[in-house]
């Protein structure tokens, strides 16, 4: 068995030769891709809402985790029963 350890900085190039046909490589870390993308400069918490909503993610580099927060949702006992609002997002401190 051969061990090869590489520090978050640095970066390692391995050769391996050996005479069966089969070699497993086990990698216990991240594989982070060394292409240059750009940073997510977007929201990183988002309410969901009735429309569809896309977060330009793509192809770039996220600092943060992203945040989704639960549905509104709250009800509100009255004399005709009780009236549920979900998704309503301008009561609450929703907006």
């Amino acid at each position: 068995m051969v061990k090869v350890t590489v520090l978050p900085t640095d970066t390692a190039a391995v050769q391996i030769q050996t005479p069966v046909d089969t070699v497993t490589v086990r990698v216990e870390t991240p594989v982070v891709r060394t292409e240059t993308h750009p940073e997510y400069e977007g929201e990183y918490s988002v309410i969901p809402k009735t429309t569809a909503q896309t977060l330009p993610t793509a192809d770039k580099i996220m600092r943060n985790d992203l945040t989704v927060f639960s549905i509104p949702y709250w009800e509100t006992g009255n004399i005709s029963g009780t009236t549920v609002y979900i998704g309503e997002n301008t009561i609450h401190g929703y907006q």
